[in-house]
């Protein structure tokens, strides 16, 4: 009988080791994908999703909180014109989430140290710069952000540092500015 708290134990650290890891890449954050219309995110998170801006001739993006799988997600919406039954359509201009179990195909996850990935994404096109985050005195040693652009897809895949440590990922349209 004294197995069991053994057992018990071993179990509950194998749960937790085994969490499902949510993929992110330059075109998207687990199942949500950059340009993935309004109906395809609702239909993939089972989620009816109300927006502030319905009016089709809007240029103003609409962010909603969204759950998938577990999954806390920010999701920006921009006008795309109109779909074939001359409705407003909204589509996906970028993706966000800090949940732990965000990874890339390399390995990168939440806590990784910002010079480690630098080195490991060397020889991609990418951009390092401070975060200007507005909580009083702008700390350029505290926040910073690393870009990859993915011009196949016209996409960035967007890092956010804090300490030098990864706490965020964003992807996102890349407008080429």
């Amino acid at each position: 009988m004294k197995i069991w708290p053994f057992i018990i134990i071993l179990f509950t650290m194998i749960s937790a080791k085994g969490q499902p890891t949510i993929p992110v890449s330059s075109t998207g954050i687990g199942d949500i994908k950059v340009n993935m219309t309004l109906a395809q995110v609702e239909k993939t998170t089972g989620q009816a999703i109300s927006l502030k801006t319905t009016s089709n001739e809007s240029y103003e993006m609409d962010t909603v909180l969204v759950s998938n799988k577990g999954i806390q997600l920010t999701i920006v919406l921009f006008n795309a014109g109109e779909d074939d039954n001359n409705k407003p359509q909204r589509k996906v201009y970028s993706v966000g989430s800090s949940h732990p179990n965000l990874q890339t195909r390399s390995g990168i996850t939440l806590g990784s140290d910002k010079f480690d990935i630098v080195k490991k994404l060397d020889g991609m096109y990418l951009t390092l710069q401070q975060d200007w985050r507005m909580e009083g005195k702008p700390g350029k040693e505290k926040y910073t952000v690393l870009m990859l652009t993915d011009g196949e897809n016209g996409t960035l895949l967007i890092m956010y540092f804090e300490s030098n440590k990864l706490t965020g990922f964003q992807v996102t349209l890349d407008e080429g500015c």
